[in-house]
């Protein structure tokens, strides 16, 4: 006999027994219709870029597949992890960053430095994740969780409509590149995306109807990592026809090792070494309890990948010390313990060596910072807190505690309108110098260098506005003085003689003039003579008004 076949949905729904549980049913149905047709941007990009001849003509998507097709979920948060260690936090990267974030040949690297750089200065990271993350052969789910989580900026693992958008337009915007399209607006994105969520989730709906379309859209974090199935299920049979969901080309080169670039040891304590671990374990080993891979982590210099990171987090570390050693606490007493140990450490090699050697070596460095196209009286306006904003940033970016750095005097300058800065740069307290072995003339040029870079920590700080035209200058700059002439000479500033500095060796020579007493006695005949001929001039107009 027959079976007979189960009811439509819709029938279904209107044969409930009771009227809500209908229209739950009819919800029900509905948003999963309308489920199957949201995200129709990303679908229909996705489509073209399947459909498109300049995929292959252009090579740009086989290339890139083939680049990072053996990449796995776990490769593409390595690169994430590496990108970590030496952000400044303005997003964007040049090509030596670049080299330490990918591992690939030399003609792979500026393949894609030149596809994704802006101006062949600089890349934005976050384009540079989302493509390794796109032609990675990581699986859909795994993509989506990678990139929400790399558009999440409260990193609560809760987004906006504004984040997603901008995920979107990332994604598409990558694939129009590769084919030579036109990529989608933000604007179109986010106007499509206010329409869509509030079907896909329920949560944003009533967000929505609380604070209202634009907020819900650009502020509410309603929308759950955890919920990434059903923003992927719309998209998942267009993305299954893209040729990046395909088998990756066989000789894809392997990507690093996950923790190839990463500077592990130095974002952890000093250890002692595995052998000595050993020793004191009674362990056979010969690696104290250590797996291989442990071992090899440690063993790496911690001053050989990443410099700049390690100094910073040494600084948590000696200013901790600082503040355990200081008897009243806080910034304050960490600053005053690490001058009390440098000032202790200074009188016992004094006393060691002689009172010779320990005072060169504690002696501080003395610069002075020339700052042109300043204006003095803007700085003078609040003193006290531009010493403190010149501390914390030159501090931040040499990697120093901010109690080995003192501002002496801020004067005006020496060259035009300009403001100079008298600074100390300290040695490190205790004997060695502590975590920190570089001399106080690195820590000057390495000042030199981050003002040369236009994308150092420093420019981009808040000091950056002052030190754009800035200066370090190794001695004191002079003010030319001109002794007096003898009378009826000319006489001009000699400033080769007073001065080493080319700074000051290109201000200009005033003439000092000297007049004779002919040449003043002839200046005053005349003004006495213009004198009497005004007079004459006043006297017949006063007679021609009176007749």
């Amino acid at each position: 006999a027959p079976q007979a076949s189960s009811p439509p949905p819709l029938l279904a729904a209107l044969s409930a027994p009771s009227p809500p549980a209908a229209l739950r049913a009819l919800r029900a149905l509905s948003r999963r219709r309308f489920r199957a047709r949201a995200m129709g941007l990303v679908s229909s990009g996705f489509a073209k870029t399947s459909m498109a001849d300049s995929w292959n003509q252009l090579g740009r998507g086989p290339k890139l597949r083939h680049l990072f097709g053996a990449y796995g979920n776990q490769d593409c948060w390595g690169v994430q992890r590496r990108y970590k260690q030496i952000e400044d936090g303005n997003g964007y990267i040049g090509y030596d960053e670049f080299q330490k974030l990918v591992g690939a040949e030399e003609f792979s690297l500026l393949f894609v430095w030149d596809l994704f750089s802006q101006q062949n200065e600089l890349m934005d990271v976050r384009e540079l994740l989302v493509v390794i993350c796109l032609f990675s052969s990581a699986r859909l789910e795994e993509k989506g969780a990678f990139l929400l989580a790399l558009f999440d900026q409260s990193k609560c693992s809760v987004s906006t409509g504004l984040e997603l958008a901008q995920l979107v337009v990332a994604v598409l915007g990558v694939l129009a590149r590769c084919t030579g399209t036109a990529a989608p607006r933000m604007k179109e994105a986010s106007q499509q995306l206010k329409e869509e969520l509030p079907g896909l989730s329920q949560a944003y709906a009533e967000a929505m109807q609380l604070v209202g379309r634009d907020a819900a859209f650009k502020q509410e974090r309603v929308l759950h990592h955890n919920e990434i199935g059903i923003l992927l299920a719309p998209i998942k049979n267009a993305y299954e026809r893209l040729p990046i969901s395909r088998a990756p080309p066989h000789d894809s080169p392997p990507p690093p090792p996950p923790d190839w670039g990463l500077n592990i040891g130095a974002a952890l304590p000093s250890r002692p070494p595995a052998a000595a671990k050993a020793g004191a374990g009674g362990g056979a080993g010969g690696g104290g309890g250590l797996s291989a891979k442990e071992r090899a982590l440690m063993s790496q210099g911690p001053q050989e990948a990443e410099p700049h990171l390690a100094w910073m987090k040494r600084l948590e570390e000696d200013e901790a010390a600082a503040a355990a050693q200081s008897p009243t606490g806080g910034a304050f007493g960490a600053a005053f313990g690490n001058f009390a140990a440098s000032a202790s450490a200074a009188a016992a090699a004094a006393a060691a060596h002689g009172g010779g050697g320990g005072q060169a070596a504690s002696k501080p460095a003395r610069s002075w910072l020339l700052m042109q196209d300043v204006n003095f009286a803007s700085v003078a306006k609040d003193l006290p807190g531009f010493r403190q904003m010149f501390v914390k940033a030159v501090s931040t970016s040499l990697g120093l505690p901010s109690s080995r750095l003192e501002v002496v005097n801020v004067t005006l300058g020496t060259v035009g309108v300009s403001t100079l800065v008298e600074f100390l740069v300290h040695p490190a307290a205790g004997s060695g110098g502590g975590h920190d072995q570089r001399g106080l003339s690195q820590l000057i040029l390495l000042l030199e260098q981050q003002i040369s870079s236009q994308h150092s920590a420093l420019r981009k700080g808040p000091l950056g506005a002052y030190i754009e035209d800035a200066v370090v200058l190794a001695g004191q700059p002079q003010r030319c003085t001109t002794p007096a002439p003898p009378r009826g000479e000319v006489k001009t500033t000699s400033l080769g003689t007073q001065t080493d500095d080319d700074i000051e060796l290109m201000r200009k020579q005033w003439p000092v003039v000297v007049k004779s007493d002919a040449v003043a006695s002839e200046a005053s005949a005349s003004i006495r003579k213009a004198f009497r001929e005004v007079d004459v001039l006043r006297r017949k107009a006063a007679r021609a008004q009176a007749a």
